[in-house]
């Protein structure tokens, strides 16, 4: 008798990745479903949202300046100002420290601008029947509602077209800061999203 082999399920990695104190996450288009993997240490857990299941995004703008901003410019003040009094100083001695404390000013520097240009922070959660999820592979704005809209199209085939579907915004009203700002509504929904632990392959 032969051995019944299981399907093999293909993932399609999204544009997100989060990373916090709890560890990263990042999320994972399949088939029918939405794929939540977060790991921390040498722990990973998989969550699956149906897109038949899906309800609707919410995504709450948490602002533009955070504490990673005010981290990395305090830090890139205080190496270059350090490095800059060292290199004036002219002692032979303090060159090495000069030279360190510039590239971690530069690095510091370079983190900043470039959390800069990634636009303002958020927080995202999925909705369902029976649960609101974080989601915390989306932690930025703009990227959370690109990335929502490009689901919506999977959502609808998954549901189908309703008729107040065409009348849904197309993103999250902004209406203030630290605040639910809108909700990304799936075309419609019932039933319940599944936990499963299978892992992103291809």
């Amino acid at each position: 008798m032969m051995a019944r082999t299981e399907p093999t399920v293909t993932y399609r990695k999204l544009p997100s990745q989060g990373a916090s104190l709890l560890g990263r996450s990042r999320l994972y288009a399949g088939p029918d479903h939405l794929l939540h993997a977060e790991a921390a240490g040498f722990i990973e857990t998989y969550k699956r949202f149906y897109f038949k299941d899906i309800q609707a995004f919410v995504v709450v703008r948490t602002g533009y300046w955070s504490f990673e901003h005010v981290a990395l410019g305090l830090c890139a003040v205080a190496c270059l100002t350090l490095g800059a009094a060292f290199a004036a100083s002219g002692d032979p001695g303090l060159e090495w420290a000069t030279a360190v404390l510039g590239l971690v000013g530069l690095a510091c520097v370079v983190g900043l601008v470039l959390s800069l240009l990634a636009g303002p922070r958020c927080r995202c959660a999925i909705r369902t029947a029976v649960q609101t999820e974080r989601l915390r592979a989306l932690s930025r704005y703009r990227r959370s509602v690109r990335l929502i809209e490009s689901l919506r199209p999977l959502i609808e085939q998954a549901q189908g077209h309703l008729a107040g579907a065409a009348n849904a915004p197309a993103t999250p009203a902004v209406t203030e800061p630290a605040r639910p700002v809108g909700e990304q509504p799936a075309p419609g929904a019932s039933g319940a999203s599944e936990t499963g632990a299978d892992s992103p392959g291809s």
